[in-house]
This record gives C-alpha cells, structure tokens and sequence, in this order.
C-alpha cells in the first residue's frame, strides 16, 4: 500500500483495507459501506477513491444512497438466527432491470429507516426469491414493491388506501389484514399462489377489484362488505381445502358473487374441506348466491336466521334449483314459522309477486314440481293468492300434489 493511500484513508479503514483478502462478503460490503461514508462525509469522489485503491467499483456504486443499501442489509438479516451469517438473505442490483433482487427472505419491519419514513425509502424491488414481509410500517403506498414475490408477501397494520403498486406475482399467500383505512382493492394482483387475507380491513366494504385467481383461501371477516361480488369465480385450486371467510361481517346482507370452491384434488360430490363461514354475520337472511351445483358445508351462528332453517333452504334450493321454491318451503319450516315478523320480512320481500311472476314465466315446470309438496299448505296459498297463477300451472301443481300426496 501506497503512501498516498494512507493519506486518502482514516486508520481504521487502512486496516481493513491491509487485511482486504481475509473478508467475506458481507464484510466486504461493510467496508465499502464505511468508505462510501467517509468519501461522502469529507466531499471525496467514492468511485475514483475506489480506482485509486484498486478496489472493484461495488455494482449498487451511484445507484444506491449509504441509508437505502443500509435498509437492505437490514431487511436480509435473519431475525430468528442468533450465530451463523450464512441464513441471512443476500440482495443485488439485477444489470438488466436495474432493481433490487434477493435471493431469500426480506424483513423490511426490521429496518428502522422503512418504519421511521413509512416507505420504502425510495428502493424499487425487483425478484424475492423467498418471503417479503413489510408489516407494521406504516406504509401508505405500495410504490417499490417487488415485481415477484416466489413465496409469501406480508404487508398487515399498514395505512394503505388501496394496492396500488402492489406485486403482480406473488407464489404464496398475500396477508393484507388490519390494514384499517383500506378501501379498494384496485391495484391487486392477477392470481396469487396461496391464500388472500383481507381479515380486519374494516373501512373495505367491496371485494371488486380481488385477484381473478387464488390458488388457496380467502379470508374477508371483519370487513363492511354488503355483498361478494368481485370475488374469483373460483378459489383454491393448489389447496386440499379450502374456504372462503366472511365473519363478523355486519353489513353482509347478500351472497351474490360468492367464489366457487375447488381444490387441487377437486370433484364436485366431495364437501369435505370446502367450507364457507359467515359466522356472525347478523344481517344475513339468506344463502343465495352459493352455488347450487356442489357440495360444500356452511358454518353459520348469529346470523339473521338460525343456521339450521337457513341450510336446510339451501338444501331445498339445491334439490329444486329454484331459490323461490326454497323461499316459500320455508314458510312451513316449524322453525321459521316459530320466528318473530321481523326476521321473515327479508324472505316475504324476496316472494314478491314479481318475483314469483319471473320465475313461473322462465321456469315453470320446475316451479310446479318443486311445490308439489307443499302446494295446499295454508301459507304458501296466502301467499300465492297475491298473484295471478296461470291456470295451466295451477292445474299442474294441484295434479302433482294430489299424486305426491298417494305417494306416487
């Protein structure tokens, strides 16, 4: 070494710099670290400090400022090991995206710079060949957020308005819950590897905008929904099993829109592990908007109606595919018929006679011998009575009840 190295140099570098072969890499980034600033703190030209040291011009070199590289030895520190250096995740600067890619895990929590500036301090993320957890930063944007995340991205307790910005390709599962001022879903990903988490996101009150495909669960509980439209027409296809949450939603009042559950290993017969849950829900009188075609189970308390005149609706809906069949059969459930006015008003609104007319009008037949048990019960007449049943139909439901009556 050089006198005028020396000069160029304080003491405690020289000594790094005399002992250069005996680093490893994430030593080595140090010492660049701490020659980057000391050149910015004495107003000296980094890159010709390194040329004049004979030192390789580190790839981040004018690209990256001391606090953003610091944020990203932060971020790719393994929280969870204590001794050994080699769990902790490495980044680079892709030459040709000119972004940020790490080959493991990135902790952004961990980095006092991302929580105390409620950013991502300007970093724009490229490949995550792992997990990216950025939760409990206060971030309000998604601005930098990695154009692939192979495995998990986790960004709960955050402050964002909508996922502007967000990862286009996520592998795994995306954990969005108690993030409280969230109110859209624009900017969400196409599909998602695993699982969508919206639990807690309590000013949501939309599911438009959710990913087209999810190869696992969802997760919607505690939101201000009103109704499931704009989910995925289908969810958990890389699952065994799979479901779709909706609890403690209080201003659920309608299943239109609800996904269809699948699994990777799908037939239609099969209900076990395909489970829709709207526990709690109170404002939910009815389950139509679940498909009709497949079995699943249902996990109900709380809701507008008890769960077991609620599913056993269903269960005639499904056998007669006709929702207005289901409606008037269940104004002869004993159970039903035990509950006060009040909860029965959302069912006499959807038996209007308009209703009644439409479906009489595009499906008669099945009108007819969906009724044929219960045509001459008192309950269902008074309730026909406000319409005008066509006579061929009245002659077809009076003909097959007498028949269901003898057993025939």
């Amino acid at each position: 070494m050089s006198k005028k190295h020396k000069i160029l140099l304080p003491f405690a570098l020289y000594e790094e710099l005399e002992n250069m072969d005996q680093l490893d890499p994430l030593e080595m980034k140090a010492f660049l670290m701490s020659l980057r600033r000391y050149c910015d703190s004495t107003g000296k030209d980094f890159n010709k400090v390194c040329k004049e040291l004979e030192l390789q011009e580190p790839e981040w070199s004018g690209k990256l400022t001391p606090r953003q590289i610091e944020t990203l030895d932060q971020g790719c520190k393994n929280p969870y090991s204590y001794s050994s250096k080699s769990d902790d995740s490495t980044w680079s600067i892709n030459p040709e995206t000119g972004l940020v890619d790490v080959k493991g895990n990135f902790y952004g929590y961990k980095s006092d710079f991302i929580k105390n500036s409620k950013s991502l301090m300007g970093i724009k993320f490229g490949k995550i060949e792992g997990d990216f957890n950025i939760s409990t930063c206060s971030l309000t944007s998604m601005e930098g957020f990695p154009v692939e995340v192979t495995r998990t991205l986790q960004a709960n307790q955050n402050k964002f308005v909508d996922l502007k910005g967000c990862t286009p390709k996520i592998g795994g599962t995306l954990y969005l819950s108690n993030n409280p001022e969230l109110k859209s879903l624009e900017g969400a990903p196409e599909e998602i590897g695993g699982d969508f988490n919206l639990d807690s996101c309590r000013s949501l009150t939309s599911l438009e905008g959710s990913p087209k495909k999810i190869g696992g669960s969802m997760n919607c509980s505690n939101t201000s929904i009103t109704n499931l439209k704009g989910s995925p027409a289908e969810i958990g296809l890389n699952n065994r099993s799979t479901t779709f949450s909706a609890e403690h939603c209080y201003s659920l009042v309608s299943l239109e829109g609800a996904p269809i559950l699948i699994s990777g290993l799908d037939d239609p017969g099969r209900s076990y592990g395909k489970d829709y849950n709207f526990r709690d829900c109170s404002n939910l009188y009815t389950l139509e908007g679940l498909p009709l075609d497949r079995n699943y189970t249902v996990s109900l308390d709380k809701n507008g109606l008890k769960p077991n005149v609620l599913k056993r609706a269903l269960e005639t809906a499904k056998s007669t595919k006709s929702w207005i069949v289901a409606y008037l059969t269940m104004f002869t459930d004993p159970d039903f018929i035990k509950t006060g006015k009040a909860p029965k008003d959302p069912i006499r609104e959807k038996l209007s006679p308009a209703n009644i007319k439409k479906e009489i009008e595009q499906n008669g037949e099945r009108f007819v011998v969906g009724l044929k048990s219960i045509w001459n019960d008192f309950r269902v007449k008074k309730i026909l009575k406000e319409i005008e049943v066509p006579q061929d139909t009245k002659a077809d439901a009076e003909l097959l009840s007498a028949l269901d009556d003898v057993g025939l």
